[in-house]
């Protein structure tokens, strides 16, 4: 409660300028140094926090960062004089005055979160605006420029102003606000507030133009204009002081920046100002997660208390502008310093550069080397340095290599260290003593890119005119001509086998010493592999033996076991051709080195790509971003990187020297970078993020944009998709921000991103968006099981009328089958030219009748008629004549019998005549009258001169058992009738 703060002794006010500052100089000495825990707080120097810088080059809206904030999701947002800018670690949104945000003026001072962890802006024109999701929302505008806002409960807000006093807002249910204005302190000119804040238990402190003031939390319950704010007891001396700044810290310490350094007060006492801050005048106060202190000031730029005392970081240092007016500690614990001329970010980083900042002799860098001795030796373009202990001292500067230009280094297993210079030849250092070797003393040329030691004692010696091997006594060596696969040589390398390696701008060479002490070279082309040229630098695997080659088109691996020769490149996910070293970790990884940075990717997953494995390498890119000083990194030369101890790696680049620690890595890796999606497109445009989306009918395009906000290392963030209702599982999408998908059919979905560090999707984080695409009428269920149902109707009835067609089809078929059938007996039962029965029909009725006659006891007689000389008639005129006369002799004979007789056409020119009831006299009579009815018949219409005649053999069945005897008995007396000359009947 309030109220305890007068149970402490506290330093009473003075009129007077002079005991003013005896008290603040009785205060000072109540804390020291000793005393107080930031000087404890174990951080890196200031000197070695990686820097960045934004300013409106970089699409901020203002320069001025007024103050910062970090809402849940896990965004950043910077409060400028031109709107609010949110950042995602690629780039920002600008949020300004318009409908959407609402805000009085663009204008914006002030960023601070609701209890419920909503932001809320405010600023110029009395402005305050708090965002729900995509929307925001406007409280009422106050009379002047909004300092501060502090929440107490979701919908009660104390409102700090510049000239108007302190403001208490209680936002209604209906949308209306209920205000309350403390505009009279107890004390003169308090009415400028620039800062409120909540102290626990003892309320809300206000700090202002004249001094510090508080309101008691029971006065907080039910404010009204009666409301007693009261100078905070103890702060007496700060009276007429501004304070721009307060921060209530642990064990109930309230820190206060003021024009005249900084104080703190803790239960009544106030103590300060803090040694190295007096009349200084700060604006900001920043507590970190490790202790330290930092403030910002009015004009000297960044101050910070830690275990490495008060360290000043102003304009001299890199910052933009020396006035400091925000400061902001995000959850990856990097500092955020807004300034009067542009952001400031500070921060570790995988990656710690050594410049001539730092000591080196000069920037660029070719060559490194492990010493003995402990740390590195660092060759650059003008003179050597050692690296040891995170310290960069001079080496050898005494001697006459002090300011050369070297490209290699190497150390000897006798100590003996070598270096290699860029046209003077080639060193050797030991025990004080200079040694050079040059051309005249047999090196190809004096440019010498690489030296390499071997076991037995010999040292090797690269250039761009051949090789050369050094015993100690003599030089020998060695060029395209003795089997070189190119006089330009940038590394050698010796096995554990004893085999040097030797790569050139064409190929790679292998060479053997015999036991007499001649070489054998054995050159090979890789173009056939990968089309590599140029190799930079060799890395032999521990384990295996297997050669790694960096290359000017990827990496390239001998297997040891099977001499077997293979790439690995762009196929493979490798984004670039040109690497220069490999370098390989304790924790599983190689280094590779280039002109656009160092990668890092996983040894087993280069070995299985290798072996021919079809898959993606996981990249991991690291850069100036990543507290590299140069992503350019030297090759060529060298060695351009190696491990050194403590699981360092070391890279030369064109700007010093670029070490990580491969095991503080995964330390950057353990954040859990929060994922958003950003924005949903459909068909081109953008739509309100809602939970759950209703997307129009006829949807052709859905994009999702989404980022992983992540700021230390933003480029290595890894992402993978899956869209509930689509796709079957998780799709890898590398460090693509976006997925889109097109043609999706009606239904619900919903889409999910994760994001996590490379080899770290054990921690990834999540979220989601479902949406639902509307259906067209005729996408409907309703309207397919209509369309099934109508579909059934219309099959139904098509069943049923084709079952009727083909009903109506068969009987159709039956009745011509019927008629077919009829007309197929017909003809078989009737002679086709005469249209008399044929001999079959006359057999069946020969048959029946011959049975009737029998059963009764009825005469029957036959009859049969052959025409005379027929042949005569076809030879002498014609068979067509011959036919139209059988045609005439059957209309004859069919006309001539009765109803009952029968006359068929027997065969040939042959006819018979059955005569049932019939006796044999009646039918010698029947068959005279028809054979002088024949020959009468005038046949001049069929051929001129034609006359036609008949024989006629007449038989009875009286006495005879079957009709074929009649057959014979009537066939007997037709013989008859044409032996005794035709023309006659005969029985």
């Amino acid at each position: 409660m309030l109220g305890r703060l007068y149970s402490y002794q506290t330093l009473q006010r003075s009129s007077g300028i002079a005991a003013v500052l005896a008290m603040l100089t009785f205060a000072s000495a109540l804390w020291s140094p000793a005393q107080a825990d930031h000087y404890q707080a174990d951080v890196p120097p200031l000197s070695e926090y990686f820097k960045e810088v934004w300013t409106t080059r970089d699409d901020l809206p203002h320069n001025t960062v007024n103050d910062i904030a970090q809402t849940a999701d896990g965004y950043l947002w910077f409060a400028t004089w031109e709107g609010v800018a949110r950042y995602n670690g690629r780039n920002f949104r600008i949020f300004e005055r318009d409908t959407h945000t609402q805000f009085a003026d663009s204008g914006i001072h002030s960023l601070s979160m609701t209890t419920s962890g909503q932001l809320i802006a405010a600023g110029a024109r009395g402005g305050v605006s708090y965002q729900e999701g995509e929307h925001w929302y406007a409280l009422e505008s106050l009379p002047a420029l909004v300092t501060s806002v502090v929440s107490s409960t979701e919908n009660e807000y104390w409102i700090s102003t510049q000239g108007a006093g302190v403001y208490f807002i209680r936002s209604q249910p209906n949308g209306e606000h209920q205000g309350v204005r403390f505009s009279i302190f107890t004390e003169a000119q308090a009415d400028s507030v620039f800062r409120v804040r909540r102290a626990g238990e003892y309320g809300l402190v206000a700090g202002t133009a004249n001094g510090v003031f508080a309101l008691a939390p029971e006065d907080m319950e039910q404010p009204n204009e009666n409301s007693a704010w009261q100078r905070l007891p103890g702060t007496e001396a700060l009276a007429g002081v501004e304070v721009q700044d307060l921060l209530w810290a642990h064990e109930h310490e309230l820190y206060l920046a003021t024009v005249n350094g900084l104080f703190v007060w803790q239960q009544g006492v106030l103590r300060g100002p803090l040694h190295g801050t007096d009349n200084m005048r700060l604006t900001r106060i920043l507590l970190d997660h490790a202790g330290a202190l930092w403030l910002g000031s009015q004009d000297r730029g960044l101050l910070r208390v830690s275990r490495n005392g008060l360290e000043h970081y102003s304009v001299a240092q890199g910052l933009p502008n020396n006035r400091v007016v925000s400061l902001f500690e995000d959850r990856e614990l990097s500092v955020w310093v807004g300034t009067n001329s542009g952001l400031v970010r500070l921060r570790s980083a995988p990656f710690k550069s050594y410049t001539q900042a730092e000591g080196l002799s000069d920037n660029f860098v070719r060559g490194l080397a492990r010493y003995s001795q402990g740390g590195a030796l660092v060759a650059t373009s003008r003179g050597l340095n050692r690296l040891v202990n995170e310290r960069v001292l001079p080496f050898l500067e005494e001697t006459e290599l002090a300011s050369m230009s070297f490209l290699s280094v190497a150390e000897a297993n006798d100590g003996t260290l070598w270096f290699g210079t860029i046209s003077d030849g080639a060193y050797a250092y030991r025990s004080g003593i200079v040694q050079r070797l040059g051309r005249s003393e047999g090196l190809p040329d004096n440019g010498v890119r690489s030296i390499e030691p071997t076991q037995n004692g010999d040292v090797w010696f690269a250039t761009a005119l051949g090789i050369a091997v050094y015993n100690g006594d003599k030089l020998q060596t060695f060029t395209k001509e003795d089997g070189l696969a190119s006089d330009f040589v940038m590394v050698i390398h010796e096995a554990t086998d004893g085999v040097i390696w030797v790569g050139t701008g064409d190929g790679v060479t292998q060479i053997v010493k015999n036991s007499d002490g001649s070489y054998q070279l054995k050159s090979t082309n890789l173009e056939h592999i990968s089309g590599a040229q140029y190799v930079f630098g060799f890395h032999e695997c521990p384990q295996s033996g297997n050669m790694w080659m960096a290359t000017d088109r990827g990496l390239i691996r001998y297997r040891q076991t099977d001499s077997l020769w293979s790439g690995v490149g762009r196929t493979h996910g490798l984004n670039q051709d040109k690497f220069f070293e490999i370098v390989e970790d304790s924790y599983g990884y190689f280094w590779l080195s280039s002109n656009r940075g160092v990668m890092r990717i996983v040894k087993q997953e280069a070995q299985r790509a290798a072996d021919g494995e079809a898959l993606q390498l996981v990249i991991e890119r690291f850069g100036e971003s990543d507290g590299m000083a140069s992503a350019q990194a030297n090759g060529g030369a060298g060695p351009a990187a190696l491990l050194g101890n403590e699981d360092n790696v070391l890279f030369a680049t064109s700007r010093g020297v670029a070490v990580i620690n491969s095991a503080e890595v995964e330390r950057f890796d353990v954040f859990r970078p929060p994922v958003v999606i950003e924005h949903v497109v459909v068909d081109g445009e953008r739509v309100s993020l809602q939970p759950h989306l209703q997307l129009n009918a006829g949807t052709q395009r859905v994009e999702f944009q989404f980022a992983g906000l992540g700021y230390v290392m933003p480029q290595r963030i890894q992402y993978r998709t899956k869209l509930q209702g689509f796709d079957s599982d998780w799709i890898e999408r590398g460090t693509q921000i976006s997925a889109e998908y097109t043609n999706l059919a009606p239904g619900d979905y919903r889409f999910s991103v994760e994001a996590y560090y490379p080899n770290a999707v054990d921690r990834a984080s999540i979220t989601h968006v479902a949406f639902t695409i509307e259906s067209f009428f005729w996408q409907t269920k309703l309207f397919w099981l209509v369309i099934v149902f109508c579909l059934l109707l219309i099959l139904v009835f098509a069943f049923r009328w084709r079952l009727g067609t083909l009903e109506r089809s068969e009987a159709r078929l039956r009745m011509q089958v019927a008629e077919k059938t009829q007309e197929l007996e017909r003809l078989a039962m009737e002679d086709q030219l005469t249209g008399l029965p044929n001999r079959r029909a006359f057999d069946a009725r020969l048959r029946l009748e011959f049975e009737r006659s029998q059963r009764y006891s009825h005469g029957l007689c036959l009859a049969i008629l052959d025409v005379d000389h027929f042949k005569r008639i076809n030879d002498h005129w014609s068979h067509e004549t011959g036919d139209r006369v059988l045609i005439r002799l059957g209309e004859i004979l069919q006309s001539a019998g009765r109803e009952i007789d029968s006359v068929a056409r027997w065969g040939g020119e042959e006819f018979v005549l059955l005569l049932p009831e019939t006796s044999l006299e009646n039918a010698l009579m029947v068959c005279e009258r028809l054979r002088k009815a024949i020959a009468q018949t005038d046949c001049s219409d069929i051929a001129a001169g034609l006359s036609l005649t008949v024989s006629i053999g007449v038989a009875s069945s009286q006495g005879l058992s079957h009709f074929e005897k009649l057959l014979s008995k009537a066939d007997a007396a037709l013989y008859r009738a044409k032996e005794a000359g035709r023309n006659q009947v005969k029985s």
